[in-house]
């Protein structure tokens, strides 16, 4: 067995276990309540101090891509790499856009735990568990 393999294995029993603990909603980890309420209104100055928050923490994900994109417009065509930043802030923008408009929808109806909550949370942490699951036993490589 290689090491690649026993890290395989920790990962798989790893994620399993955070699953079976989200399911059941154990406290592994002490978290930080924050309340996001508190902000509402605080106009443009808000939104913008979010976004900035939003941008820092989006920052590990994107860069190598952006920073690909931007050596492409560089040192090939400026066309493609125009066509590239503009495919690129669609994948940025839209998801965003969607799941705001879905989330300002859906918290529109009211607070307290709706009952799609409960399903969403058991059908994905059963996909999560099935990642889990097949890391293990070695039919999704890591």
């Amino acid at each position: 067995m290689s090491f690649g393999d026993i890290i395989e294995k920790v990962i798989g029993i790893s994620i399993v276990i955070l699953g079976v603990a989200y399911i059941f909603e154990l406290q592994i980890f002490k978290g930080k309540s924050v309340n996001v309420w508190r902000f509402k209104g605080t106009g443009f100055v808000g939104g913008l101090l979010l976004g900035a928050a939003i941008g820092f923490v989006w920052i590990p994900c994107s860069s190598p891509v952006l920073g690909s994109m931007l050596l492409i417009a560089a040192q090939k065509s400026i066309i493609k790499g125009m066509w590239l930043l503009f495919v690129y802030s669609l994948g940025i923008s839209i998801p965003f856009l969607t799941i705001g408009t879905l989330l300002s929808k859906a918290l529109s109806f009211g607070f307290g735990k709706p009952a799609w909550e409960k399903w969403t949370k058991i059908i994905g942490d059963s996909f999560i568990m099935l990642l889990g699951i097949l890391i293990l036993f070695g039919k999704m490589k890591v």
